[in-house]
C-alpha cells in the first residue's frame, strides 16, 4: 500500500448552520465511504508564510489516505465533496517513503 496527500485548494465556507450541516454530511459520508483507507482526514490549513517565490493557488487543507496505486487514489477521490464544488481542486501526491 502507498500513501496518498490529497491538497486542497479552494472551497467556500459554510453561509449558516444549515449549510455547515450539509457540508459536514457530505464530508461524513465521503469519510465513511473510504473507510480504512483514509488515515489521516487532516485539516484546513492558514494562509501560508512563504519563503522564496511567489505562487498563486495556495492550499487550503489536507487528507492522507492509503491505496494500492494512483487509481485506485483517484477512485476514492472521485466522489470527494470538494470535488464537486465549483472552483475548487484536489490534487492527489504520492508519498514516497524514504
Amino acid at each position: 500500500m502507498s500513501k496518498f496527500v490529497l491538497i486542497y485548494h479552494g472551497g467556500t465556507s459554510p453561509a449558516n448552520d444549515e449549510e455547515k450541516d450539509i457540508m459536514m454530511a457530505a464530508w461524513g459520508k465521503w469519510m465513511e465511504d473510504t473507510g480504512e483507507a483514509l488515515i489521516d482526514i487532516g485539516n484546513p490549513l492558514g494562509p501560508p508564510a512563504s519563503i522564496g517565490g511567489t505562487a498563486a493557488d495556495p492550499a487550503s487543507g489536507y487528507s492522507l489516505i492509503e491505496a494500492e496505486d494512483g487509481d485506485q487514489a483517484m477512485a476514492l477521490v472521485k466522489d470527494h465533496p470538494m470535488a464537486k464544488e465549483d472552483g475548487a481542486r484536489i490534487d492527489i501526491y504520492e508519498a514516497f517513503n524514504m
